[in-house]
């Protein structure tokens, strides 16, 4: 079984600034299918997420109304979770964004956003082999002969407590900086919005090959009922034999602020 239990509060601090902290409680029983050939203990872990809107005033552009949002999300911020006798780092991300939209009258609006994601978590290292006597490497790591600990030829040790290794992030790719640039996450999305009634949506995902490759394409819609919003999107994959296709994606939503409120006329 995994769960997850959120708590969370928004403030709005001035007319265009927002920030909002919420914190989760995480359950994962993953280790239940056996590590080692033994049976794992169910994993806790408390983990946070800080998030910031910044939304100036709209602007305008031969006759059209602009909105420009921008916004950081820290996400997974927390200790280690357990699983056997193994600890491993929560998937802390940071994700920064920018969104226009753009009012061609009452009626219709197109929206373009573009983020970056981050994951906040060390970089496996490039461990030192043994030699052989012909002087090439072998497949067995060699060993600090004081600590028993993996020698390391390229990057920095990733054991260490989750203040330094999200710092360290941003600077252990065992091949340098252009190595740190591929581990940056691209994302791009449009949304068409018929007066707050109906919404299409499109996206890229980019994630560099070296680092995983997930790269898909999303097409999505929205539409809203009083108080009830219905959204879904499609993954469409860039690849063959991609595990992520055919996947689709529907929530529905109930906003209570807006009860009691008339919908917008079509």
């Amino acid at each position: 079984n995994e769960f997850a239990l959120d708590l969370g509060f928004a403030q709005q601090l001035s007319k265009s600034f927002g920030l909002g902290v919420s914190m989760r409680y995480i359950n994962s029983s993953i280790s239940r299918a056996y590590f080692n050939g033994s049976s794992g203990n169910a994993a806790n872990s408390v983990a946070v997420d800080l998030g910031g809107t910044y939304r100036p005033k709209t602007f305008s552009v031969n006759g059209k109304t602009m909105h420009l949002t921008s916004g950081f999300l820290f996400s997974n911020v927390g200790a280690k979770i357990k699983y056997s006798n193994d600890e491993n780092f929560l998937p802390m991300n940071l994700r920064l964004g920018v969104g226009l939209k753009t009012e061609f009258d009452a009626y219709n609006a197109l929206s373009v956003y573009f983020d970056v994601n981050k994951l906040l978590v060390p970089t496996p290292p490039v461990y030192k082999y043994k030699l052989d006597a012909s002087g090439k490497p072998t497949t067995e790591i060699e060993l600090d002969p004081s600590t028993g600990k993996r020698l390391i030829a390229s990057g920095k040790d990733p054991n260490v407590d989750v203040v330094t290794g999200l710092f360290q992030s941003f600077n252990d790719a065992p091949t340098g900086f252009r190595e740190e640039l591929q581990e940056l996450n691209l994302s791009f999305g449009t949304e068409y919005n018929y007066n707050n009634l109906l919404f299409v949506r499109g996206g890229y995902f980019y994630e560099p090959i070296q680092k995983g490759g997930r790269q898909f394409i999303t097409l999505g819609f929205g539409t809203r009922l009083k108080v009830l919003h219905f959204d879904g999107s499609y993954l469409i994959p860039t690849s063959l034999n991609n595990p992520l296709q055919n996947t689709w994606r529907i929530s529905l939503s109930f906003y209570f602020d807006e009860a009691g409120k008339e919908s917008p006329e079509p």
